[in-house]
C-alpha cells in the first residue's frame, strides 16, 4: 500500500487539474486515498477524505444516486470504526448509514444486495452502542435477502451466518453458534475453495468458539490448517502468520505438550532474525521463553543453547534483558553441574563451536540433538514444515466439526445444570480483528476479511502483532 500512494496522490492531481475540486472522477481518486489510509491504519486521515468523497459525489452526481448511496455506507463504517476512541461519532454514523438505506431502498427496493449490505453495516453499528435485540433483527433481515437473490451457498450468505453466530455466541447459545459457523465454513470451501483465506478466517472462527467452549485440543488442527493457508497466501513472514504460528504453540504450552510448542516456536526464530526489528522486540524474549520451557523439560542442554543465542542477540541491540539472561546462562550451568571458571569457559567454547558448525551447514542444532534426555526430533519432522502435516490436520479438523456439536450441547447442558448461566466470555470488539462491516457490494467472491481470533489466555511471548496484516484488512470488495 505504501509504494500504490505516490501514485493515487498523482492520479489525484492529474484529475483536479483536467476535471476540477467537483467532479466523480476527481471524488473517485479520493476514494483510493481513503483506501490506501485505511489499509495503514489510520481511520482518522482516511475518514477526512470520506468526507470529502461524499461531499463531491453528492454536489455532482445528486442526493439519490447510487454512488451517493456507496459514500454514505463507507463513511458510516469508517466512523464506527472510529467509535471505540470517539464514541461521539456512534450516532452520525447511524444517521449516515440510515440515509444510505433509504437512498438503495428507494433505487432497488428492499430485497437487494446493496440493501443487505447496509442493514449489515448498521446491525454491527448496533452491536456496538449496545442495541443487540435490533441488531439481530437486521442481520436476519439481511441473511434472508442474501439467500433469496444469490442462493444458499454463495460467500456473503456464509458473512452473514458468522454475524448471528457472533450474536449466538454472545447469547451463549454455543451448539447454534457452532452449527452457523460450521455452515458458513462448508459454504466457503465449496463456492472459494479449500484454499482460499476466507477458508482460514472461517477455521479461525471455529478454533475461537472451542477455545471459548475450553476444548483447546480441538481449537489446535483448525488453527493449524488455517495457518497452512495463511502461509501459502500471504508468505511466512507476514504477521498474521507469525501471530497465528505462536497462538498455536501457546496452545500446545497450555496442554503441557512442551515438544511440538518447542518446535513451533523454532518455527518463528528465522523470521524473526531476518527481520529489521525483530532482533529487539521480539527474538530475545521468545529465545528465553524457549529455554525456560527446556527447563521445565529437563532439556538443559538445548536450553543453554536458546539461552546463548538470546545472549548475543540482546547484546547486539544492547537489550534490557542481558543482564538477566546472563544470569540464565549461570543458573542453567550450575544444575548441569559445571561450576568452576574453567568447566564453564570450556562448556561455552565447546557448545559456541557446535552452533558454529550447525550454522554453517544449515543444520539447526534442535535438528542434531541425541544426547539430551528429552529429544525433539519427533516434534521437529512433523513441525518443520505446516505443509508436511497439513492433510492430518485438515481431516482431524473435519472430525472436529462433525463432532463438535454434540461437544456444544454438552457443554450447554452443564450451563443449565447450575453453570454460569447469563455471563457471556465473549468479547467481539477485544478478539476480533475484522468487524463485519461492508464498504462495497460483492461482486460474485469474497476476498480476505481479515477474521484473526487470539488466544488470550496466555500472553504473547513475542509481542508480534498480528492485526497488522495487510492483505487482510480489506473489507468485501469485488475480486
Amino acid at each position: 500500500m505504501d509504494e500504490a500512494l505516490p501514485f493515487v496522490q498523482r492520479a489525484l492531481e492529474i484529475n483536479q487539474s483536467i476535471y476540477g475540486q467537483i467532479h466523480p472522477c476527481t471524488a473517485s481518486s479520493i476514494a483510493w486515498m481513503a483506501d490506501i489510509l485505511q489499509a495503514q491504519g489510520n481511520f482518522e486521515a482516511a475518514l477526512g477524505y470520506l468526507q470529502r468523497d461524499f461531499d463531491i459525489v453528492e454536489k455532482s452526481l445528486g442526493h439519490d444516486h447510487p454512488d451517493t448511496a456507496a459514500s454514505l455506507n463507507g463513511l458510516g463504517v469508517m466512523m464506527y470504526r472510529l467509535g471505540p476512541f470517539d464514541p461521539s461519532l456512534y450516532p452520525e454514523a447511524l444517521t449516515v448509514l440510515n440515509k444510505s438505506i433509504a437512498i438503495r431502498t428507494e433505487l432497488y427496493g428492499e430485497e437487494h444486495e446493496d440493501v443487505a449490505e447496509c442493514l449489515n453495516n448498521k446491525a454491527q453499528l448496533l452491536i456496538a452502542t449496545g442495541e443487540a435485540e435490533q441488531a439481530e433483527e437486521m442481520h436476519l433481515n439481511a441473511l434472508d435477502i442474501r439467500r433469496k437473490l444469490l442462493g444458499d451457498r454463495h460467500p456473503v450468505v456464509a458473512e452473514s451466518l458468522d454475524h448471528i453466530a457472533e450474536m449466538r455466541m454472545a447469547q451463549e447459545r454455543t451448539s447454534e453458534a457452532l452449527q452457523l459457523f460450521t455452515d458458513a465454513l462448508l459454504i466457503r470451501e465449496e463456492s472459494l475453495g479449500k484454499w482460499h483465506p476466507d477458508v482460514a478466517n472461517s477455521l479461525d472462527q471455529l478454533a475461537f468458539l472451542y477455545v471459548q467452549m475450553g476444548h483447546h485440543s480441538s481449537a489446535v488442527p483448525l488453527r493449524m490448517r488455517a495457518l497452512y493457508i495463511y502461509e501459502e497466501a500471504f508468505g511466512m513472514q507476514n504477521p498474521k502468520v507469525m501471530g497465528m504460528l505462536e497462538s498455536i504453540a501457546q496452545f500446545h504450552e497450555e496442554l503441557g505438550e512442551l515438544e511440538p510448542a518447542l518446535a513451533l516456536y523454532e518455527m518463528l526464530v528465522p523470521e524473526l532474525e531476518a527481520s529489521p526489528t525483530g532482533s529487539e522486540t521480539s527474538l530475545v524474549p521468545l529465545l528465553h521463553h524457549m529455554a525456560c520451557l527446556c527447563q521445565q523439560s529437563s532439556d538443559e542442554e538445548y536450553g543453554l543453547e536458546l539461552l546463548i543465542r538470546a545472549a548475543e542477540h540482546a547484546e547486539d541491540v544492547e537489550s534490557e534483558d542481558l543482564a538477566k539472561i546472563q544470569e540464565a546462562i549461570s543458573a542453567a550451568l550450575s544444575r548441569m553441574g559445571i561450576n568452576t571458571e574453567d568447566e564453564v569457559q570450556a562448556h561455552l567454547a565447546a557448545m559456541r563451536e557446535r552452533m558454529s558448525a550447525a550454522s554453517d551447514s544449515e543444520v539447526s542444532t534442535h535438528e542434531k540433538k541425541t544426547a539430551s534426555p528429552l529429544t525433539h526430533k519427533t516434534a521437529s519432522q512433523h513441525y518443520e514444515s505446516v505443509s508436511a502435516i497439513v492433510e492430518h490436520q485438515y481431516l482431524a479438523a473435519s472430525a472436529t466439526c462433525e463432532q463438535g456439536v454434540v461437544l456444544a450441547n454438552q457443554d450447554e447442558e452443564q450451563v443449565h445444570d447450575g453453570g454460569d448461566e447469563g455471563q457471556s466470555h465473549y468479547d467481539p470488539d477485544k478478539e476480533q480483528i475484522y468487524d463485519g462491516m461492508d464498504n462495497e457490494q460483492p461482486d460474485g467472491d469474497a476476498v480476505t476479511k481479515g477474521v484473526h481470533v487470539k488466544n488470550e489466555t496466555t500472553e504473547s511471548v513475542t509481542g508480534i502483532d498480528s492485526s497488522d496484516m495487510d492483505a487482510a484488512k480489506t473489507e468485501d470488495v469485488p475480486v
